[in-house]
């Protein structure tokens, strides 16, 4: 149930801001898929 919400939540923040949760065992943070190139 918990992963769900988390999933859900990462396609959301992804959708919207355009960002890839790449980390989220203390708090999110992605980074913008422009800023990796």
């Amino acid at each position: 149930m918990e992963d769900d919400l988390l999933e859900e939540l990462e396609d959301q923040i992804y959708v919207k801001k355009h960002f890839t949760v790449e980390n989220h065992s203390v708090k999110f943070f992605g980074r913008c898929e422009k800023c990796r190139e």
